[in-house]
């Protein structure tokens, strides 16, 4: 699914289409937003190996950029988790505001430090804009946001989880564990050991096998 914006002549077109098996070719159909009308379109694809980019295209930072989850707040007391879908630009969003929940699909693009963000399909019927700085260390961004129809520009802040911060945290829960197992497994050894010296005789007495600690008012 495709969105194109910002077209010279004035319309807003929405692509699908479905891939050949090759990965070469695509074909479906577009919708012209506002004035409406339903066509039929096709491409053919070149690969980065196939069709090297020329010098003067601006070509996006690593994707690595986008991490894995962004914990975002907005204004008027809303708050989303935008999650993205594999290693691809597109997030799922969820938003709260007490107990209002909205959902949208978010598709973004990187040039340079700058993030631009659309949110559609949202539950509310809003779509909205957003666009962002990336702080140097790329853990956070802040921005405006515009809401498409009514209008509105807003301000909006994130702070961006990392695929490496998956990995440090399930390292540190591994580490915990073992920590945790090598607990265990002394507090079992120590109880074993108490239990066997409980259980070993002081000595025998007439054939039977006396714990003297069991029987503290009789002498022999």
């Amino acid at each position: 699914r495709i969105q194109s914006r910002q077209q010279t002549n004035g319309y807003d077109v929405d692509y699908e289409g479905t891939l050949a098996q090759d990965g070469r070719s695509i074909q479906g159909t577009l919708t012209v937003l506002g004035p409406g009308g339903i066509y039929d379109w096709k491409a053919t694809i070149e690969s980065a190996a196939a069709s090297p980019p020329a010098d003067n295209i601006n070509i996006p930072p690593d994707q690595a950029l986008l991490g894995r989850v962004w914990r975002v707040t907005e204004y008027g007391g809303w708050t989303a988790t935008w999650t993205r879908r594999g290693g691809s630009s597109v997030f799922d969003g969820v938003w709260f505001n007490g107990s209002q929940k909205v959902t949208g699909v978010l598709a973004m693009a990187v040039q340079g430090r700058v993030v631009r963000i659309q949110s559609r399909q949202q539950t509310n019927g809003y779509d909205v804009d957003y666009e962002g700085t990336l702080a140097q260390d790329g853990r956070s961004i802040q921005g405006t946001l515009t809401v498409l129809g009514p209008g509105g520009i807003y301000d909006w802040k994130a702070t961006i989880e990392s695929f490496s911060d998956l990995i440090i945290l399930t390292n540190h829960m591994a580490r915990r564990s073992k920590i945790i197992i090598r607990t265990i497994i002394a507090a079992k050894e120590t109880l074993a050991r108490r239990e066997e010296s409980f259980l070993e005789p002081d000595f025998v007495w007439n054939g039977w096998r006396l714990k003297r600690s069991l029987m503290p008012g009789l002498s022999f």
